[in-house]
């Protein structure tokens, strides 16, 4: 199997063949002709997809927190009127569905007191583009490191152990990523319709 680079408008012109120069062509132009900015190697975020995936010998969580996260954080935006800008809060519901989709539910523990705090919501609702996103992204990810420490403290397993092997630094990274990654696909999927209906 043929390694599919998206991460570069070269990349993206080996879509040709598969779709066509026009949505190759509308894909690049979408993406802003380039390479989203800071965009993660890719195996960078394979050994970040590895480490989740210790989460699966973890306990699974009663309820969905996970879900739940994702769900609050949509609702807000969506009661502001941001349900399709590229937010703070897109981008940690994108981190908070990649882990739920290679973890589930399993090591989630109550994770949604953390990110289903209304005191979020100002921080979810800031444009990815603003100047304010940095501290945005970072102080919501303080309060996740903050809380699996806690958890980590009192109850150690292997998902604790994981969750608090990514520092804030990592942590605003992954849900920068994350968020890039979401908005180029959707990007992508819309010239994908928009090329072949």
């Amino acid at each position: 199997m043929t390694s599919l680079d998206t991460t570069s408008p070269s990349g993206l012109l080996s879509l040709q063949p598969m779709v066509g120069n026009r949505a190759a062509n509308t894909a690049i132009r979408n993406a802003g002709g380039r390479a989203p900015q800071g965009a993660v190697p890719v195996q960078r975020m394979f050994n970040a997809a590895m480490k989740t995936l210790g989460l699966n010998r973890d306990v699974r969580a009663e309820g969905s927190p996970r879900a739940d996260s994702v769900r609050y954080i949509g609702k807000a935006l969506k009661d502001a009127g941001l349900e399709n800008e590229d937010t703070v809060g897109h981008s940690i519901m994108a981190a908070i569905s990649s882990i739920q989709t290679l973890a589930g539910e399993n090591g989630a523990r109550t994770i949604s007191k953390v990110f289903c705090d209304p005191a979020l919501v100002e921080l979810y609702k800031t444009p990815n583009n603003s100047p304010q996103a940095a501290h945005a992204h970072e102080e919501i990810a303080k309060r996740e490191l903050a809380y699996w420490q806690a958890e980590h403290a009192k109850h150690p397993t292997k998902g604790s152990e994981t969750a608090v092997a990514f520092d804030v630094g990592k942590r605003v990274q992954l849900q920068q990523q994350s968020g890039m990654m979401a908005q180029y696909s959707k990007k992508f999927a819309s010239a994908f319709k928009n090329e072949f209906g």
